[in-house]
């Protein structure tokens, strides 16, 4: 009977004991692990790249809208750049108001350039 409780409690003091030992590896492992390698560190492509200004390219449309704005005089530059407002102002989307927008700051440095008031 006597060795049946001696087993008994040296199993149960093994058991502890590796219990303790696993959890006591396991929470120096972290520490103990080398840090990654310079290549291995590295993010994937698309979280490496940050937000940039995208540049937008005038479209042909507008170029050929600078061209011709630049033989008009102040006062024609007054009238279209009245009825480019209205055509702004009565715009549904976002998109329609942003493509009156361009034709209206191209306008404007029209304007500017002649030193229209």
């Amino acid at each position: 009977m006597n060795r049946l409780v001696v087993r008994k409690n040296l199993c149960h003091g093994l058991l502890l004991t590796v219990f303790i030992s696993f959890f006591a590896m396991s929470s120096f492992g972290a520490v103990l692990n080398p840090f990654p390698k310079q290549d291995r560190a590295l993010a994937p492509q698309y979280q490496q790249l940050s937000p940039k200004y995208r540049q937008v390219q005038p479209s042909r449309e507008l170029e050929q809208f600078r061209q011709d704005i630049a033989i008009f005089q102040c006062p024609e530059l007054q009238a279209l750049q009245v009825r480019l407002m209205s055509k702004h102002q009565s715009a549904r989307t976002g998109a329609d108001k942003e493509y009156y927008r361009g034709f209206l700051n191209e306008l404007s440095r029209a304007k500017v350039k002649k030193e229209c008031n």
